[in-house]
């Protein structure tokens, strides 16, 4: 009654009308329009008409009905970005419920993460991405869920429900309750004829009203080793299908560019590389106005840019190592743009294109070798920077002294072939080049002396675990006496050799880090005390810690491997499974129980047919070729083009 009667006297002065006036106009007396405003009256339901008549708005305006669903609309659609991007917020939750299938649970129950990052929950009852947790603000109630469901999956209408026999709403619980399962099922059976069902719910249902989520199927695919050129037509014979995706991928504007690949795989090369090269030429005459002086922009910025463009095209055009050839003579052009005194950004350039473009890809060290062998081959940068390939024989312990450690300069090659000859190193040598390390007051040189034992850290943890233990103990004196942030830099390391140690003091010392406030140091004393140091007893609260981890940085699953491999009793079957199912540990899974001889069966089944050519290598028994470590030597001379000196 107040709303309605603020509305009036809102809209009446708006209007520049005044009581009596608006009294005329509907046929009523002032005194009732002013008891409308002051809310001790309402208007006659027959008056509503004529209201809305005089002040041009509809009766939801003038009810604030309008004003009510913008306001539960904002809501949900701020409620909507709850579910994405939540494990965080899902760990502070007590309480979380999925808006599709409208259960309420408990955060621990859910065991599955999507997205690149593995931080978006998947409902453990339907295996839809619709988890909002209690930490967001929103009650966690069935009216919440139920407004939700209505707002994002309630439709009014779908295809094919009249023929179903169902109302649109359980005809689409029906197909979200298929899609969730069909999900889950793949990820256990790796049924391809499930797969298709995901193809055809998630990009071509004509409820979908976004077709640049066409991201999606690489994602399972490349989850689930299906991902290969054959990928349409094992679904499609007729081609029908894969011509819908790419058509509605390709309608899209501006194009979503990390769908090309799949343009590509369904037959659009053409198109697809069109689109791809125009973005590249962008980015490249974003570069070359920066570099050249022309335009401004952050450089960091565009140079990602570039990368990531180039990156794309790699992926969709073959063969691939022609792509990167013409590539880095377009580095060889910018580098010819920048002025002598940006010698640090050519070199920033080289390597953002050299390492930090293979973040995005499997197959980054394939990709790598290409690199490196069209470098080696015509190194189109011969002018900026000398490649060259060099082969390290380790040096015997006569000839590693504590003198030839403490002397190296930067030269690179003397110091690549110290650190493949560290190991050699008589027990004497290395615990006195780690003292003089420690004391070390030069950064450039203790960074140096200091990778040596980074670089060595599983041969160094066969050293003296008592002298080991020693140094820790003075680093961590200093540490609690100075701050030294140097120093605690090399406790780090000392404390990352000790990881591989299995012994009760070990263990004992992680228990004391574990205690202190530096969090990166608390994830490393969780390593000491559950990984390789892992006892029995500890199964519960590591079984609780591969569903959520204790500390930010410690890894659980890093810990059980780390356990296998000390041959530590306790570690459970069903833990393997859990592990081997995250992507992101699925290699050194791998590789460990190979290495232990403990690979069950179906997992090596299963490996045979995984995106990671380095996982279908192990599971094969052969060597994993991109993972053999190629030492590049690189000089930067900064010649100019025309070989003299800038």
């Amino acid at each position: 009654m107040e709303h309605i009667g603020q509305k009036i006297k809102d809209l009446r002065k708006k209007a520049d009308l005044t009581q009596d006036k608006l009294a005329e106009m509907l046929g009523v007396t002032a005194q009732a329009v002013s008891k409308w405003e002051v809310g001790s009256a309402s208007p006659d339901l027959s008056l509503i008409a004529p209201l809305c008549r005089v002040f041009g708005v509809t009766a939801d305006e003038l009810l604030g009905i309008a004003e009510e669903k913008e306001n539960a609309e904002k809501q949900l659609l701020a409620a909507h970005r709850h579910c994405m991007n939540n494990r965080a917020e899902l760990g502070a939750s007590d309480l979380c419920g999925c808006f599709f299938c409208r259960q309420l649970y408990r955060p621990q129950t859910i065991v599955k993460w999507v997205d690149r990052d593995g931080n978006t929950a998947l409902c453990p009852f339907c295996g839809i991405d619709s988890v909002i947790g209690s930490a967001s603000g929103y009650p966690m109630t069935a009216e919440f869920l139920s407004a939700m469901y209505d707002r994002w999956f309630k439709p009014k209408s779908i295809p094919g429900a009249e023929e179903s026999g169902m109302t649109p709403g359980e005809f689409r619980d029906y197909l979200n309750r298929g899609l969730g399962r069909a999900i889950l099922l793949l990820e256990k059976e790796k049924d391809k004829q499930i797969f298709c069902a995901i193809w055809q719910r998630m990009l071509l249902h004509p409820e979908n009203e976004s077709p640049d989520k066409s991201d999606i199927v690489p994602y399972y695919a490349r989850n689930h080793g299906l991902y290969d050129r054959d990928l349409a037509l094992c679904f499609d014979p007729s081609g029908r299908l894969g011509e819908e995706i790419a058509r509605k991928i390709l309608e899209k504007r501006p194009p979503r560019l990390d769908a090309m690949k799949l343009v590509s795989l369904l037959g659009h090369e053409e198109e697809a590389e069109d689109i791809l090269r125009a973005d590249y030429e962008r980015t490249m005459a974003h570069l070359r106005r920066n570099l050249s002086g022309e335009g401004g922009g952050d450089f960091g910025e565009l140079a990602d840019e570039w990368v990531k463009s180039a990156f794309r095209i790699q992926e969709c055009v073959t063969p691939r190592k022609d792509v990167i050839r013409v590539q880095l003579y377009d580095l060889a052009d910018l580098f010819r743009l920048a002025p002598p005194d940006r010698a640090h950004d050519r070199m920033d350039l080289f390597y953002k294109f050299a390492h930090d473009i293979y973040k995005y890809t499997w197959e980054s060290d394939y990709v790598n070798r290409d690199v490196w062998d069209v470098l080696l081959e015509e190194n189109p940068l011969s002018f900026a920077l000398d490649v060259k390939e060099a082969a390290y024989s380790p040096l015997p312990q006569s000839e590693l002294t504590v003198e030839r450690f403490l002397s190296a300069g930067p030269d690179i090659a003397e110091n690549a072939l110290l650190s493949v000859s560290f190991k050699n190193a008589s027990d004497d040598v290395f615990f006195a080049v780690l003292d003089a390390a420690i004391d070390e007051k030069d950064p450039g040189k203790q960074g140096r002396l200091r990778s040596l034992f980074l670089l060595n850290m599983v041969r160094s943890a066969s050293r003296d675990t008592g002298e080991l233990l020693k140094r820790a103990r003075r680093l961590i004196d200093d540490v609690k006496q100075s701050g030294d942030q140097v120093k605690r830099a090399f406790l780090l390391t000392v404390v990352h050799i000790l990881a591989f140690v299995r012994d009760p003091r070990v263990r004992a010392l992680g228990m004391e880090i574990i205690r202190w406030d530096d969090p990166i140091l608390r994830h490393d004393g969780y390593r000491l005390a559950y990984g390789a140091n892992f006892m029995p007893e500890d199964a519960t609260l590591v079984e609780e810690w591969l569903k959520k981890s204790p500390a930010p940085g410690f890894s659980p699953a890093y810990g059980v491997m780390a356990a296998l491999k000390a041959g530590a009793e306790g570690v459970r079957e069903s833990w393997l499974r859990t592990i081997y199912e995250d992507e992101n540990h699925r290699f050194m899974l791998v590789k460990t129980l190979i290495d232990l001889d403990r690979l069950p069966d179906d997992m090596r089944k299963e490996s045979l047919f995984d995106e990671n050519p380095n996982i279908r290598s192990l599971a094969r028994g052969e060597a994993s070729e991109n993972r053999l470590r190629r030492n590049i030597n690189i000089t930067w001379h900064y010649r100019n083009a025309n070989g003299g000196s800038p």
